[in-house]
């Protein structure tokens, strides 16, 4: 099993070519639930791509990112965009909720890394998958987060980490 995006997914790459079925499975979310998408895509909400581009997500998340860094856990990046904008994190915890107030199928942290999903798909970020930590350890594994270009250094900032250096709870 691996993840991309929130969540322990199982892959059937028989589905369709190009095509992959996510099963979330991931209790902290509800009951598991299925949906078909590419490798880089995520649960979409309906409308979500002209919400991004209104709240100015494409503008904003790479700057979450730092030219240099190592990939960074996605913990990190939401982190970062909730202190740069913190009234449309919250319009989106408003609107959509969060797993820290409790299981949801969609949740602000769902749109961001779809937000995310779709710069990866246009080349403007990097994306690898490895293993979740501290509050997102639940997930198993998660998305990392890089600003091109990384030739081949593949060194991950995990949420754990970050989060002690920075003197925060790692699992709150």
């Amino acid at each position: 099993m691996s993840a991309l995006w929130l969540g322990r997914r199982g892959f059937d790459r028989a589905a369709r070519p190009g095509r992959v079925r996510y099963t979330c499975t991931a209790s902290k979310h509800g009951p598991p639930f299925a949906w078909t998408g590419t490798a880089t895509s995520s649960l979409e909400e309906p409308g979500a791509e002209n919400k991004t581009e209104e709240l100015g997500l494409y503008i904003d998340l790479p700057h979450c990112l730092v030219v240099g860094e190592p990939f960074v856990e996605y913990g990190i990046v939401e982190d970062r965009y909730s202190r740069m904008r913190p009234e449309v994190y919250a319009t989106l915890i408003a609107d959509y909720g969060h797993t820290r107030q409790g299981p949801k199928r969609y949740t602000a942290s769902a749109f961001i890394a779809k937000a995310l999903g779709t710069l990866f798909d246009r080349g403007d970020i990097l994306w690898r998958s490895g293993p979740a930590t501290g509050y997102w350890a639940y997930n198993g594994a998660i998305s990392y987060w890089a600003l091109p270009p990384r030739l081949k250094n593949e060194d991950r900032l995990t949420y754990r980490d970050w989060a002690i250096k920075a003197g925060l709870d790692p699992d709150a």
